[in-house]
């Protein structure tokens, strides 16, 4: 995108098409990034003079232990977790899904595998419309896929 700009403002399209001068975007993108580090190492110097202060006590090695043991912990739960992904997106078809989906019926109504509610007309009793049993005929969810529960 950057070329494209430095493109547009050699070739004078500013002062051609949009009747302005251009801006001088260099500057501008120079003086934020300026900002942004002096930002950081003022912060960086204030984080220095307070763990500095911090140090000198007697409870940073009990503080310290007890944040690098939290901060192991936490890397190696989140190893494992990595991990457990990482196995469900190779081996996808060894998993079961540990939810259950919910898809739309023909009467846009949703409902969940298993709790298959037969139509009105097919149901014993039409005013409590209790569920009926899993069919085993074919049928489909208004997606196409004809399927059994």
């Amino acid at each position: 995108m950057s070329v494209v700009y430095i493109a547009f403002v050699n070739l004078g399209g500013f002062q051609r098409f949009l009747k302005i001068k251009a801006p001088n975007l260099l500057l501008k993108i120079v003086s934020f990034n300026v900002g942004v580090e002096l930002g950081q190492i003022a912060a960086l110097l204030a984080m220095l003079v307070v763990l500095k202060l911090f140090r000198s006590g007697e409870e940073d090695t009990l503080f310290s232990r007890v944040s690098n043991f939290f901060i192991a912990s936490f890397g190696v739960v989140l190893f494992f977790y990595q991990l457990h992904i990482f196995q469900h997106q190779v081996n996808a078809s060894e998993f079961k899904p540990h939810h259950a989906h919910v898809q739309k019926n023909s009467a846009n109504k949703p409902h969940r595998h298993g709790d298959v509610i037969k139509p009105p007309s097919a149901t014993s009793d039409k005013k409590t419309k209790k569920p009926a049993e899993a069919s085993s005929q074919p049928h489909t969810h208004g997606d196409g896929v004809p399927h059994t529960h």
